[in-house]
C-alpha cells in the first residue's frame, strides 16, 4: 500500500524540508558548528569568537557573514562592536542536540 499525502499536506512538507536542509548545509561545516556551540552559550563579538576557538578574526568573520546569510544568527551592535547571537529557538535546539550527543 502507497503512502497518501494530501496537497496542502505535501506542500507544507516540501517547505519545510526545504527550510531543513538550508540550516543543515549552513551547519555542515566544522568552524560554522563550532562557532553556533559557542553561541549557544552566550552572545559573543567576532573578536571573542575568533579568540576562543583559535581563528583568524578574518576567518571568524567569513563565517559569521555566511551564518548570518543564512539567518542562522542575528547581530546587534553595541558600540563599537558587534554582537552575534543565535537567531532562533530552532536553530537554538538543534545545535544544542547535536552538542548533546557529540559533545555531551
Amino acid at each position: 500500500m502507497e503512502p497518501t499525502l494530501d496537497f496542502a499536506a505535501s506542500d507544507a512538507l516540501v517547505v519545510a524540508s526545504d527550510e531543513a536542509a538550508r540550516l543543515l548545509r549552513a551547519m555542515g561545516h566544522g568552524p560554522r558548528l563550532r562557532i553556533l556551540c559557542l553561541l549557544l552559550e552566550a552572545p559573543c563579538s567576532s573578536g571573542d569568537i575568533a579568540r576562543a576557538l583559535g581563528m583568524r578574526e578574518a576567518a571568524a568573520s567569513q563565517q559569521l557573514a555566511l551564518l548570518r546569510g543564512e539567518r542562522l544568527i542575528e547581530a546587534r551592535r553595541e558600540g563599537q562592536r558587534v554582537i552575534y547571537a543565535i537567531a532562533s529557538p530552532v536553530v537554538a535546539h538543534v545545535v544544542g542536540v547535536l552538542r548533546d550527543a557529540f559533545c555531551g
